[in-house]
């Protein structure tokens, strides 16, 4: 089994908002649950009718609709190629799985890969219901709120190593 990093959703919207200098490798997590973190899920892929592969993390923001970065969509690929996967803290063990009936790629997002506009909405067939490992994030509306140099948490799925267990920085 590999070693998953739980990274939470912030990752998913601080990169889709185009910041290049934030874009760094994150280190040194903490064992994390999936309670922490309940927004947290598994964009999986199938491209040839075979396993699911988990390809990226993204964000629950409502029963229907998950944030994500665009570079995980293939432009040949359709939503039934794609669904989510919530619910626990290791890949292995999800027990929702959602398909994804419509998928949103920024309309200026540019591949190669490009961190500009790299942000993407998916759409679920059926919506998602909430409980203690599975609900939306908090998002900030307000636009007077200045965050620099405060902490945050950051969350996502990442190999770090073969081992069991997963982390959260």
């Amino acid at each position: 089994m590999h070693r998953v990093l739980l990274l939470c959703g912030f990752v998913v919207i601080f990169m889709a908002a185009g910041t290049r200098s934030a874009v760094t490798k994150i280190v040194n997590g903490e064992n994390a649950d999936i309670a922490d973190c309940p927004w947290q899920i598994s964009l999986q892929r199938n491209e040839n009718g075979g396993d699911w592969e988990h390809i990226c993390g993204g964000s629950i923001i409502d029963e229907r609709w998950i944030l994500t970065v665009a570079h995980c969509f293939e432009n040949h690929l359709t939503a039934s190629n794609y669904r989510i996967a919530a619910g626990s803290s290791f890949l292995s063990q999800m027990t929702v799985y959602r398909s994804v009936k419509q998928i949103f790629v920024h309309e200026n997002y540019k591949k190669p890969l490009e961190y500009d506009n790299d942000i993407m909405l998916l759409e679920l067939r059926t919506p998602l219901s909430f409980r203690s490992t599975i609900n939306k994030i908090s998002l900030d509306d307000s636009q007077s709120n200045i965050f620099v140099g405060d902490n945050c948490k950051v969350s996502g799925w990442g190999n770090v190593d073969k081992a069991a267990g997963m982390f959260i920085l």
